[in-house]
């Protein structure tokens, strides 16, 4: 019980920060799955009472976020704006693309990737990237794109 009490704080505290921020906030779909491993690891370790109803539980919400790794999640943000700025960064690092209706096709060397755009609810897109994106090219394409928005929990800033 303490674990899933836990992990509800943990998504308060997120939905807090969402709330808190002006601009686009980016939400990997790599940090939804270390963050459900790690409570669900924690289910496995500890077997809160009812071991019955919470494992599957969560065992479902793993699977599904497992899915999600090669998404993003975009908050506070337009359809209209976010399909701008990623234009924007492709343009910038100089990488071939076209738009149609579900997203981008991009071409490193020859070898296609997409960048596909779907609409959650109002202000809450998902950016979800397949095909090729292991070149050198791409991964330098996909490192600009990650500096759009801010991440979801603030980083530390140090001053000296």
């Amino acid at each position: 019980m303490v674990i899933t009490l836990a992990y509800l704080a943990v998504l308060a505290i997120g939905a807090l920060c969402v709330a808190a921020r002006h601009g686009p906030i980016v939400l990997k779909g790599r940090t939804v799955l270390w963050l459900n491993g790690v409570v669900f690891g924690a289910h496995l370790l500890f077997r809160p009472f009812p071991a019955q109803v919470w494992l599957p539980i969560f065992a479902v919400i793993f699977g599904g976020s497992w899915l999600g790794v090669h998404t993003w999640f975009i908050f506070k943000e337009n359809a209209e704006e976010l399909a701008n700025a990623i234009e924007s960064r492709l343009r910038r690092v100089l990488v071939e693309f076209s738009r149609d209706q579900d997203g981008y096709r991009l071409s490193f060397g020859g070898r296609p990737a997409t960048i596909r755009l779907h609409r959650i609810l109002p202000r809450f897109q998902a950016l979800t990237f397949s095909g090729n994106w292991q070149d050198n090219k791409a991964k330098v394409a996909q490192g600009f794109l990650s500096k759009y928005g801010e991440p979801l929990f603030p980083r530390p800033r140090f001053r000296v």
